[in-house]
């Protein structure tokens, strides 16, 4: 009984407006950041690599780069770039038969590397 109690307490303790208050809190929306997906076939000669910037309210400058990993420094097959405030965009273009990935960057420091996926085009 005392159990079913603490239960009951608890469900009223979250339904109450603090409650409300403390679980919005969760569900706040993404802070700003940069994303980079993992690069699909674009079309049947190509590939593309979809990345950008989101969740932001100032302007700054973002290049998203669909690259190629080889030894050394690693092989850039298309580019897309300029100053956004929040963007999705795809740069495409073909290297062959790769282990192609996304990078995207913005002049703040912000980084993010999609995983390799081997293409052909």
């Amino acid at each position: 009984m005392k159990r079913q109690m603490k239960r009951v307490g608890l469900a009223v303790a979250l339904c109450l407006p603090g409650g409300f208050l403390l679980s919005s809190a969760w569900s706040a929306p993404a802070a700003c950041d940069v994303f980079s997906y993992t690069p699909t076939m674009f079309t049947s000669y190509e590939v593309g690599g979809t990345g950008g910037r989101a969740g932001c309210a100032s302007t700054v400058s973002v290049q998203t780069y669909l690259k190629y990993d080889r030894w050394g420094p690693d092989g850039v097959t298309a580019h897309r770039g300029g100053r956004v405030t929040n963007i999705t965009w795809t740069p495409h273009g073909c290297s062959g038969g790769q282990a192609y990935f996304t990078q995207t960057s913005s002049e703040t420091g912000q980084y993010s590397r999609s995983a390799n996926r081997t293409l052909s085009c």
